[in-house]
């Protein structure tokens, strides 16, 4: 194995000690890498989904890529699924398969467990075993990651085994990597990224087509570039994952999921991306975090993204991050976010990381970007966020004098109008909608003066919110 904490074989043992010595004497580590590529790396893998068959594929071609990267051969050995009679589409002959997770978990001559079910509670117990016992995990569960990160986290750092998590944000695109390894002496402030392609490539419909956000999520849909049950994206709650995660590794502070402020794009329409173009603006899901010396504040919801901020040009199935840092300013990391290919390319990724880590001269695994005892003092949540503009979206706008009195109740709960961005006699007086974008306030100022808004009228006027970067 390539780490365990029961008694291994002499021969690893001895290639164990050669890898020490290789540190201080450079002669030793050709032998170490000698020995440690005579033994093929075994993977264990748990599920068979569309990433694990891409996977598979992958792994089985004559060049895969790991061993191109590394040197060292490698198969997937066992594969456990939940029902293992079920045609999978692919050739299940060179691997034992089963539905028993013992077949992996007593296993001791495994080198990686790759764990790519989905199930959130089953994958937490199957990880902390394998983190425990000593065996590398890789996986790409963003759910589980969005809760249990730092946890998991403390046992690979206790039991010094390597757990590679990258395929969980960005698929393919080295988001993770990038602030573990890019920015690991940088301190960030803030970071806001498109993290969810299934509705950026819908809000290009919408914008593109004049499509209505139903008509635009039934094309996603047949290009097939959404879940049969698409709710996880269009809801933010996918987004939400992957902002918990990339935060946690971006200021060492957890982000209480059940407290994240996180809306989705339902309830959008193309006049909306309509409006916003006119205005500079484009319309995309974000999720943002940003931390200072007394709190950490974080929202997930659809936003006005002024035409020169990077996040603006990041189209279709792309995903965007901006990293603000005390030092370095703005950086950008922009890539195909979506696919099961991509995905499982995170993954291979993190498996040659493993792989490097034990072969190179160091054979150390890097776990996060910073040092957990160190650096940011510890802050509050905030979920409400800073202060910042808001566009709001009125409609059944009827009366012309309503502009005053709109005015007013807004001023009573410490929120400004900056401006309009249509004209508010026009529009208003043919009943259609309203926007205003307000100067900077609190998010429980802007709820606030809507909910008294409503309450005035009766709830005639509906009213949308977008936060605007």
């Amino acid at each position: 194995m390539i780490q365990s904490n029961k008694v291994i074989s002499f021969t690893l043992a001895y290639r164990d000690k050669i890898g020490i010595l290789s540190i201080y004497f450079p002669i030793y580590h050709n032998r170490y890498r000698e020995i440690f590529m005579e033994k093929c790396i075994q993977i264990g893998l748990f599920g068979l989904g569309t990433v694990g068959k891409d996977l598979v594929n992958l792994l089985s071609n004559i060049q895969n890529p790991i061993t191109e990267n590394t040197g060292v051969p490698v198969k997937i050995s066992k594969v456990v699924v939940a029902n293992h009679k079920k045609n999978r589409g692919i050739d299940t002959s060179n691997f034992q398969i089963g539905t028993n997770p013992k077949l992996i978990l007593d296993d001791n001559e495994l080198d990686v467990v790759v764990e790519l079910t989905g199930d959130k509670t089953f994958a937490d117990s199957m990880i902390t075993f394998c983190l425990n016992k000593g065996t590398p995990v890789v996986t790409a569960n963003k759910a589980l990651l969005a809760e249990k990160l730092r946890c998991l986290m403390q046992i690979a750092r206790t039991t010094k085994t390597p757990f590679g998590f990258e395929a969980s944000v960005g698929s393919g695109v080295p988001f993770l990597r990038f602030l573990r390894d890019g920015l690991s002496a940088e301190r960030i402030s803030e970071i806001t990224g498109v993290l969810n392609s299934s509705t950026n490539l819908i809000l290009d419909l919408m914008k593109e087509h004049k499509y209505d956000y139903s008509q635009a999520l039934e094309v996603a849909k047949r290009k097939g570039y959404t879940e049969s049950d698409p709710r996880l994206d269009v809801n933010g709650d996918d987004t939400a994952h992957k902002l918990c995660i990339v935060s946690g590794l971006s200021f060492n502070q957890e982000i209480p999921l059940d407290l994240l402020p996180i809306q989705g794009i339902s309830g959008l329409s193309y006049r909306d991306l309509e409006v916003a173009e006119e205005s500079g603006f484009g319309v995309k899901l974000i999720g943002h975090a940003r931390i200072n010396t007394s709190n950490l504040s974080a929202w997930v919801g659809p936003a006005f993204v002024p035409a020169s901020h990077p996040l603006a040009a990041v189209s279709g199935i792309d995903n965007g991050l901006v990293i603000t840092g005390r030092y370095t300013g703005r950086s950008f990391v922009q890539g195909k976010g979506a696919g099961s290919y991509n995905a499982a390319l995170g993954v291979i990724n993190d498996i040659i990381q493993i792989i490097q880590s034990r072969i190179q001269e160091t054979g150390n695994f890097r776990y996060e970007s910073r040092n957990p005892e160190s650096s940011q003092k510890k802050t509050c949540f905030h979920p409400g966020g800073d202060n910042i503009e808001y566009v709001v979206r009125l409609e059944n706008m009827v009366l012309i004098d309503e502009k005053t009195f709109l005015k007013k109740i807004f001023h009573e709960h410490h929120v400004n109008i900056a401006g309009l961005l249509n004209d508010f006699q026009k529009e208003a007086s043919s009943g259609k909608t309203v926007y205003l974008k307000t100067e900077p306030c609190t998010w429980q100022q802007i709820c606030s003066a809507l909910n008294q808004l409503q309450f005035k009228t009766d709830n005639r006027i509906r009213v949308k919110v977008f936060r605007a970067l």
